[in-house]
């Protein structure tokens, strides 16, 4: 089981609206440690490969697979890399994530090593200015995934996918709208996608108490500009997400959090937040969006045999192979995106070791075993 944590909210009420300040909360939302259906939006997916003989999963000398979108690079409003962590030459920080949380540095680390590849897919300029604050043992053994790319091609696909939605639904929206980022981790989502110069974008990053900590150590609130908030909030309490305002189109983004929940805690969350953020089921009230990813059902049967998973002892829990079993949980759902892993990659990250899974790879659900959606509501 994921060990639950509860400390003092690092992070004071800096955004615009009135959340308050939320002290010693036991908070649900969890880490993943790493994440053919037609694809329903304008992306096409590129795969280019040039695979030498003997060609091991460590090395990097060049990517099996690609994603790519058919939009054009941006360049107007496009703000330069900055100096997000502004350490100054400040002693590293001490790493005491526990638990599921101690799968928090892996997913930073794959992104590194996306980003130092020839040809890399995400490309994330900020990920290793904040391993570079942390004092951590990269030889732990949660690290070991980190060095295998069908890992890195899956974790940079979906990090990559999600800011191209989130980039969309911004760019939809001239007026106001909401971000509301569940498990954001160290992601640097807020710092990588554009965010028009005068467009009114509410931005709230929100995770676990010491997920918080972290962050907050790591990015000093001078960083970031604009209407901004870290928040923990328990969303084990009913109507948690009350604390932060509808008034306006919001998409939520949940990367790495889905599997880790029981099904009825999933399940529920999607349903109150659609609910929520959507008005009623007449549809009076905001349009907005909910993008996450989703392990399959075989993930969930076979999970103690998930060698990623032991060192942190987490489990994943909710399994969903079907949109249906999505849509079945508001009428204002409506599917707009679903990709499934062998639409950018060819080869599945091995979960189950090589031999379980090239064993699991002939059972019917296996294509379905990783899956990114986005649902309109």
């Amino acid at each position: 089981m994921a060990t639950r944590v509860c400390c003092k909210n690092a992070a004071p009420n800096q955004g615009a609206f009135a959340v308050g300040r939320q002290r010693n909360f036991h908070v649900l939302l969890r880490r993943s440690p790493t994440c053919l259906s037609r694809n329903h939006s304008n992306h096409h997916i590129i795969r280019s490969w040039s695979r030498p003989a003997n060609d091991l999963p460590t090395t990097f000398a060049t990517p099996l697979y690609r994603f790519m979108a058919t939009t054009p690079p941006r360049s107007a409003g496009r703000r330069e890399v900055q100096d997000i962590t502004m350490s100054g030459g400040t002693p590293k920080e001490k790493i005491r994530l526990v638990g599921v949380e101690q799968t928090l540095l892996p997913m930073v680390m794959f992104k590194i090593r996306d980003s130092e590849s020839p040809n890399p897919i995400l490309g994330d300029p900020y990920a290793k200015q904040l391993l570079d604050r942390c004092d951590v043992d990269l030889e732990a053994t949660h690290f070991s995934a980190t060095m295998d790319r069908r890992y890195v091609t899956w974790i940079a696909n979906r990090a990559k996918r999600f800011d191209d939605w989130c980039q969309e639904f911004l760019d939809a929206h001239q007026g106001p709208v909401t971000v509301l980022h569940l498990g954001c981790g160290l992601d640097c989502r807020y710092f990588r996608v554009e965010r028009r110069p005068r467009a009114e974008v509410r931005w709230i990053d929100l995770d676990q108490p010491m997920v918080v900590d972290l962050r907050s150590r790591l990015i000093p609130r001078t960083a970031v500009e604009g209407d901004y908030a870290l928040r923990t909030l328990d969303v084990t309490r009913e109507g948690w997400y009350r604390d932060v305002p509808s008034d306006r189109p919001t998409i939520i983004i949940a990367e790495g959090v889905m599997p880790y929940l029981e099904p009825e805690e999933g399940q529920k969350l999607i349903k109150d937040l659609v609910g929520y953020f959507g008005g009623s089921e007449q549809g009076d009230g905001y349009r907005g969006q909910i993008v996450f990813d989703t392990l399959g059902s075989l993930s969930v049967r076979l999970t103690k045999y998930i060698k990623a998973l032991r060192s942190s002892r987490a489990m994943f829990k909710w399994g969903v192979d079907e949109p249906e079993q999505i849509l079945g949980l508001h009428p204002q759902l409506q599917l707009k995106d679903r990709v499934l892993w062998r639409e950018y990659m060819d080869g599945h990250p091995p979960f189950f070791g090589k031999y379980g899974t090239a064993a699991a790879s002939v059972m019917p659900s296996f294509n379905k075993n990783i899956q990114f959606w986005r649902f309109d509501f």
